[in-house]
């Protein structure tokens, strides 16, 4: 009975010691399996460690790019504000320019105009000045011819004289005014020589506007007094429009 049951007890005990046994290498086996997968899982988080630090060294470098860009953009801005001043000084310029392009123009324009209507009041002035040069002229020819005229009657007038002092045998009389002989075209041309107011002074001066002509002291006597209208017809002159006259 004792053998028997020592028996079954070590039957128990081997069935126990299987049963140990089995567990052991299932639990040997999911140990050597759960160190696979660790190794697995080690060598797959060091994988993922490394992309980590690949995707950390490329962000730094984008971090770093950014930043050269920040820069980059903060120098463009600057620039693009220093062209802006440039762009506006030089609007501001241009502006001014055409302003100033403008003023000379429209000056230019008002020179031409009155360089045009100086050139125009000088051909007038010229014209006149050249119309009163041939007025003048025309003047002098008359009186050069009174002067002949007059100068001839006086000979004819003296040579009259001589011979009636010869005739008469009264040769002690001459330079007596009671044998002068009276010729009435000689006192017309006498008279024409002579100033029409003060009738003594012989003509010397003619007014321009009208071609009347005086004495130079009766002329002076008006224009000492502001009385600056002709004598004969009144019209009214200047000191310019007095103009010598040689007889």
């Amino acid at each position: 009975t004792s053998y028997g049951e020592l028996e079954e007890e070590n039957k128990r005990l081997k069935s126990e010691n299987e049963q140990k046994e089995t567990v052991v290498s299932n639990w040997i086996t999911k140990s050597v399996k759960l160190n696979t997968k660790i190794k697995d899982c080690e060598q797959l988080v060091g994988g993922e460690r490394s992309k980590c630090l690949a995707l950390q060294q490329q962000v730094a470098d984008k971090e770093e790019k950014y930043k050269a860009l920040e820069i980059l953009y903060a120098k463009e801005k600057e620039l693009m504000v220093d062209k802006s001043k440039q762009i506006e000084s030089l609007t501001l310029q241009l502006y001014g320019a055409r302003r100033q392009a403008k003023e000379a123009s429209l000056n230019e324009e008002k020179e031409r105009s009155t360089s045009k209507q100086h050139l125009e009041a000088t051909t007038i002035l010229r014209s006149q000045v050249t119309n009163q040069t041939d007025k003048i002229k025309g003047m002098d020819e008359k009186i050069t011819e009174l002067t002949r005229k007059v100068r001839k009657l006086e000979r004819r007038e003296a040579a009259s004289k001589k011979r009636r002092r010869k005739k008469n045998g009264d040769l002690e009389s001459c330079g007596h005014n009671n044998d002068d002989y009276d010729d009435p075209l000689l006192e017309e041309y006498r008279k024409k020589l002579k100033c029409p107011l003060c009738s003594d002074g012989e003509k010397g001066v003619i007014i321009l506007r009208c071609q009347h002509m005086f004495c130079r002291e009766c002329i002076e006597k008006n224009l000492k007094v502001r009385n600056r209208n002709c004598p004969a017809c009144n019209i009214s002159f200047s000191k310019n429009d007095v103009r010598s006259i040689f007889l």
